[in-house]
């Protein structure tokens, strides 16, 4: 088993498609489905596609639970895993926790473990990094 490491990545949405889910009900916060593209770019490199259920008070505050796949490097190995995310958007900022979903990894990614955090205080971009190992 190798030890523990850490990677950075920024990460920029290339497209957000969000749509209701279920009717709203008058008085009620709206729940909201999104699916994304999104582009990570350094010791994660790769296309992201992600899934989002996100439940919308208001305009300004969401909170948010979502599964992410990865295809392409991390720490020089290459392959594909899946990320499962919990986070809020609050007034213009995203903060999420990551967790690599157990048994994902493909490739020369098998076997990795871990997990990390998103931070966005800006539109569409912002920074991601993953404690992994592999078992």
């Amino acid at each position: 088993m190798a030890g523990q490491q850490a990677a950075k990545a920024t990460f920029r949405m290339l497209s957000w498609d969000e749509k209701p889910l279920g009717e709203e009900q008058e008085g009620g916060p709206r729940i909201v489905h999104a699916s994304t593209t999104q582009r990570f770019e350094g010791e994660i490199e790769g296309d992201v596609r992600a899934e989002y259920l996100m439940v919308r008070p208001d305009d300004t505050f969401a909170d948010i639970a979502g599964m992410l796949t990865v295809t392409g490097t991390l720490g020089g190995r290459s392959g594909g895993f899946a990320l499962r995310t919990n986070g809020t958007f609050d007034k213009g900022t995203l903060q999420a926790e990551l967790w690599v979903v157990p048994g994902s990894g493909t490739g020369e990614l098998a076997g990795l473990s871990g997990g990390g955090n998103y931070l966005s205080q800006e539109e569409a971009a912002g920074t991601v990094s993953l404690s992994y190992r592999f078992d």
